[in-house]
């Protein structure tokens, strides 16, 4: 696969995916709230053409783009790693490896299948902090 997010840094990867999408998506509602707040006063074509820089639109419009496939990236990986238990290498490639196999019935099993909670603080390495915090 080529993949470089692999066993130990993949809580990493998932730390930055969901904080940068976080902080996208609250930039843009904050770009859009701003928009909406004058736009009782003004019409939407004066608005855009007259009152906000045309970089500023740029930014929202390249925001919003951005948004939707990050988002969906985010949701993926984190689907992938709370619900299943897997990260995504694992998920393609799981067919080649006997530990994800039931030696009895020969099904597709997850041996790191755990509580989708534990695998919530797996994912985003929170095992760690709880025990430092006792």
């Amino acid at each position: 696969l080529n993949a470089c997010i692999g066993g130990r840094n993949y809580f990493y990867f998932v730390r930055v995916l969901t904080f940068g999408t976080i902080a996208l998506i609250i930039w843009m509602c904050k770009a859009l709230h701003l928009i909406f707040d004058d736009f009782e006063q003004y019409s939407i074509k004066y608005l855009l053409t007259q009152i906000y820089d045309p970089w500023f639109i740029y930014m929202l419009m390249l925001t919003a783009f951005n948004a939707v496939w990050v988002t969906l990236m985010t949701s993926f990986h984190l689907i992938n790693a709370v619900f299943l238990g897997v990260t995504l290498n694992e998920r393609l490639t799981g067919f080649r490896y006997s530990y994800f196999r039931d030696e009895n019935t020969g099904k597709r099993t997850n041996p790191f299948q755990r509580q989708k909670f534990k695998n919530f603080l797996e994912t985003f390495g929170l095992f760690r902090l709880m025990s430092m915090c006792r």
